[in-house]
C-alpha cells in the first residue's frame, strides 16, 4: 500500500546499490588463497636450491655428495667463461682442420706446436664428467657423478676423445698410412659447440636477432668457401699427382699448369 513504511530490504531479498554479493567475495578469497599456496610453493623450492647447492656460483658443492667430489654448475660463471673459450678454440679447430688435411702429409716441423691445442679439447672432456645436467623429465638439475658420466659416456664421448687423438703422430708413427689422415676429419664434430653459441645467441633477447642470423650467415659462407679451396687444393696435388705417377701418363697436374702459365706471363 501506498501508506505502507519502505519493504525490509533483507526480508525481500534485496541488496542496497553499490553493494557487492557475498559470493564475489568468496572468489576473491578463493584467488587470493591460490596465490599464497603459488608463493609458498615458490619459496620452499627457492629454499631446497639454496640448500641443496653451495659454494660460488660456479663451482657448488651438492650435500648429498660423497667423499668430497664436487660437480660443475653449467649456469654459473666459471662454467659460461670455460663454454665461451671452447667456442673460440672449436672456430679455430674446425677451420684448421681442412688446411692440415689438404696442404701437408705430416706436419712440418714448424707447425707441430698448433697440435698442442688438443689438450684443451682433452680439459673440455674431462670437464664434462662433472658438469652438471637438467634432466628433460623432471627440469631438476642432476649432480650425481654416476649419472652425469654415464650420460657423457652415452653421449658424445668417443667422438670427444676421438678428435683429441694426435692423429698427425699417428699418421707418421704408421708409415704414413692415408687412411690415417683421414681420421682428422672426426675434430670437425666440434662445430656443434659454434652451433649451439648461435643458438643461444638466437634466444638472447638482449641481441637482435637479425644482426645474428647474418653473423650466422657470414660464417658459415666463410668456412664453406675455406673448405672448398682446402679441398680442390688437395685435388690438384694428390689427385693428378698419382696420375703422373702412373707410367707412360703425360698429365699435369692444375698446380704444375697454374705455376707454368704465372712463369709464361712474367716472361
Amino acid at each position: 500500500m501506498a501508506g505502507d513504511g519502505p519493504m525490509d530490504e533483507h526480508a525481500s531479498g534485496l541488496q542496497p546499490a553499490g553493494t557487492v554479493p557475498q559470493s564475489c567475495y568468496g572468489k576473491v578469497e578463493d584467488k587470493e588463497k591460490t596465490k599464497r599456496k603459488r608463493l609458498s610453493l615458490f619459496a620452499r623450492e627457492l629454499k631446497w636450491r639454496s640448500s641443496s647447492w653451495h659454494g660460488s656460483s660456479a663451482l657448488r658443492l651438492p650435500t648429498s655428495c660423497y667423499g668430497g667430489s664436487f660437480v660443475i654448475d653449467p649456469n654459473g660463471r666459471w662454467y659460461r667463461m670455460w663454454s665461451n673459450m671452447m667456442f673460440l678454440w672449436s672456430i679455430y679447430s674446425v677451420f684448421y682442420t681442412p688446411f692440415a688435411f689438404c696442404f701437408f702429409r705430416g706436419l712440418p716441423e714448424h707447425l707441430l706446436d698448433l697440435e698442442c691445442a688438443q689438450l684443451v679439447f682433452l680439459a673440455d672432456v674431462a670437464v664434462h664428467f662433472f658438469l652438471a645436467y637438467q634432466d628433460p623429465h623432471t627440469h631438476r638439475v642432476v649432480y650425481d657423478k654416476q649419472r652425469i658420466a654415464l650420460r657423457y659416456i652415452k653421449g658424445s664421448f668417443a667422438l670427444d676423445m676421438l678428435g683429441c687423438f694426435p692423429w698427425d703422430a699417428i699418421y707418421k708413427f704408421t708409415g704414413r698410412m692415408e687412411m690415417v689422415r683421414y681420421l682428422v676429419w672426426l675434430r670437425l664434430y666440434r662445430a656443434r659447440k659454434i652451433q649451439g653459441f648461435f643458438k643461444k645467441m638466437e634466444k638472447d633477447i638482449r641481441i637482435s636477432y637479425l644482426f645474428t642470423r647474418i653473423v650466422k650467415l657470414v660464417t658459415v659462407e666463410l668456412y664453406c668457401t675455406h673448405t672448398a679451396a682446402c679441398i680442390f687444393y688437395y685435388l690438384a696435388t694428390t689427385l693428378h699427382q698419382r696420375a703422373n705417377e702412373a707410367p707412360g701418363s703425360g698429365a699435369s697436374s692444375w698446380e704444375t699448369a697454374a705455376t707454368l702459365t704465372s712463369g709464361m706471363s712474367t716472361c
